[in-house]
């Protein structure tokens, strides 16, 4: 078994325990249980804070997106007046 084939459940360890962590209903308990995940291991530790940085950037090139898109909306009466321009 490769290295990254043996790091893939870990990753999806820790990419559970992120979802769960940063969810609006997290409870202390849930907390609690990922802090002793945590610290477990080194490893456990590494592989969440790469899934958390994968996150932000991932957040942040979205916010970007959204305000250039903003930035960038065609100057159209209407979504018809654009239809008919792409069918012309």
């Amino acid at each position: 078994m490769g290295h990254a084939t043996r790091r893939e459940p870990l990753r999806e360890s820790a990419a559970a325990w992120h979802d769960r962590v940063h969810r609006d209903d997290v409870t202390e308990e849930t907390r609690a249980a990922f802090a002793l995940w945590l610290a477990e291991s080194p490893e456990h530790r590494a592989a969440y804070g790469e899934i958390d940085r994968t996150w932000t950037a991932l957040k942040s090139t979205a916010t970007k997106l959204r305000s250039s898109r903003c930035a960038t909306r065609p100057l159209y009466a209407s979504r018809a007046e654009h239809r008919r321009t792409l069918i012309l």
